[in-house]
């Protein structure tokens, strides 16, 4: 990483990015690096929400961009209270279950790579 920092100073760079990092990882990060992260790339979803670290993000200005928000659609059949949850609630806003997983990211406000 502190090739990171020089690249920034040089201009080639606008800003540093790390991909799941935690809690622990970016602390530590923060003792070495001059120039923080400016985003961090974490799996989140309803079945994996990660309230510390978004708040830790939230606290340093690190914006969190989540990958992985429609994985719950690959696990649904050995979910049951998920899917149902999900299909009420489709049904009641008239929306797809993936979006009201992309949703639920953005109120949370993340960034969302819906592709990956």
């Amino acid at each position: 990483m502190a090739g990171s920092s020089r690249l920034v100073d040089q201009g080639m760079v606008k800003s540093i990015g790390v991909s799941n990092f935690g809690v622990a990882h970016l602390q530590e990060l923060a003792k070495t690096q001059r120039i923080p992260p400016a985003i961090n790339q974490i799996e989140c979803h309803p079945q994996l929400y990660q309230h510390e670290l978004e708040l830790y993000c939230q606290d340093h200005q690190i914006a969190i961009t989540a990958y992985s928000s429609l994985k719950p659609l690959t696990s649904l059949g050995s979910l049951p209270a998920l899917d149902k949850v999900l299909s009420e609630l489709a049904e009641k806003h008239a929306c797809s279950k993936a979006d009201l997983l992309l949703r639920y990211s953005f109120h949370q406000d993340l960034l969302v790579d819906p592709a990956y």
